[in-house]
């Protein structure tokens, strides 16, 4: 990261850019004034790109690089089971990392693998980062690098939705397991991409709920957050109420509510992705007890 600021005298002015690991740039003249607002520059690094990790998921393996990488030079990827017979497999990759231009870069790759169980990934040597660098091929080992943590509610009285956060970028690949008192489950998988998952509704006592995720390797163990709700409970008093309803409605129709607690996921009871009078009328009938 880095800063810079124009407090030079008329005429005419180039930024140059230097870090270790990074090839130096330079910037076009710009002339001053007026002040010259980013002047932003992609720094190429002069290492090869490596594979971090070949990780198992549940249908295939992840491939984390570090560098990002140009996902048209990675089509000629093999993986192979443990007798070393050549498996079958779909790429697939997140498409919300692009560069200035548009070009579409990742640094994790899905290998959606059918016909077995890939025992090991063989990258080759025309696989290229976002520079073109060309990385050393390499055969790498699947690992499984699950990870699964509990989470114990603070209260007995949890009951509703449950909801994991995750931080960027997400974990691969997993599964959200909700464990209620009276010994029943509730189970919801997620996928690359995804920042937060949810169980079903329900207005059992929650005991614990357990995530089972791989983690990338620079986020490993950094992915968990989960938040309890009663739909309805917009102001979070543990019970859903008048006073729910009348801040939906608020909401609903884009009137000012204060700066009181208001919790969206709890707002949109009817779970179409939107806060609208439906939910408001939704949560009056909960209220009142009156059949939904």
């Amino acid at each position: 990261m880095g800063a810079y600021a124009w407090d030079v005298p008329e005429g005419l002015w180039q930024v140059k850019y230097e870090k270790e690991g990074y090839e130096t740039a330079y910037s076009d003249w710009l002339p001053v004034p007026p002040p010259q607002l980013d002047v932003n520059i992609g720094l190429i690094s002069t290492e090869k790109p490596t594979v971090l990790s070949a990780s198992k998921i549940s249908n295939g393996v992840a491939v984390t690089f570090s560098q990002y990488m140009q996902p048209d030079t990675l089509k000629e990827i093999t993986v192979t089971d443990a007798a070393g017979k050549n498996l079958d497999y779909e790429l697939s990759y997140a498409t919300d990392e692009t560069a200035p231009d548009g070009t579409v870069y990742a640094k994790v790759f899905t290998l959606t693998v059918s016909g077995g169980t890939a025992d090991s990934v063989t990258v080759p040597g025309t696989a290229k980062n976002y520079a073109g660098t060309s990385i050393d091929k390499v055969a790498v080992k699947v690992t499984d690098n699950t990870e699964k943590k509990t989470v114990i509610p603070d209260g007995i009285e949890n009951t509703g939705k449950v909801t994991v956060e995750f931080g960027s970028p997400a974990p691969i690949d997993g599964v959200l397991t909700v464990l209620y008192d009276d010994g029943t489950t509730a189970q919801t998988t997620y996928k690359i991409g995804d920042m937060s998952v949810s169980s079903q509704i329900s207005t059992k006592k929650v005991k614990s709920v357990e995530i089972s995720a791989v983690a990338l390797p620079e986020i490993k163990g950094a992915y968990i957050t989960a938040v309890f709700y009663i739909p309805g409970d917009v102001n979070g008093s543990g019970e859903v109420t008048l006073d729910d309803a009348i801040q939906v409605l608020k909401k609903a129709m884009n009137v000012d509510m204060g700066s009181g607690e208001f919790n969206e996921a709890a707002a949109d009871v009817v779970q179409d992705g939107n806060i609208t009078l439906d939910d408001a009328i939704t949560i009056l009938k909960i209220a009142t007890n009156v059949a939904v």
